[in-house]
């Protein structure tokens, strides 16, 4: 993926948490995910949302519909 903000390449990884990670707009206090909470990957699941980073800008842009496996990061 090429940064939009550099047009640099930008590094494919993943987003790991010790729990389910999601984005949210105000602190978790629940593990359980809400509804208008958006889920990175499924609880207990080896797959992630892929995750680009710019090492030029130092930004993260995440894509929730490209899953990929941690077993395919090395």
């Amino acid at each position: 993926m090429t940064c939009p903000y550099c047009n640099k390449e930008m590094e494919k990884g993943i987003i790991e948490a010790k729990s389910q990670p999601i984005w949210t707009k105000r602190q978790k206090i629940s593990i359980f995910k809400r509804k208008d909470e958006i889920a990175l990957s499924d609880f207990m699941s080896t797959e992630y949302s892929a995750a680009y980073y710019c090492e030029n800008c130092r930004k993260i842009i995440i894509d929730i519909d490209e899953k990929i496996s941690c077993l395919d990061i090395d």
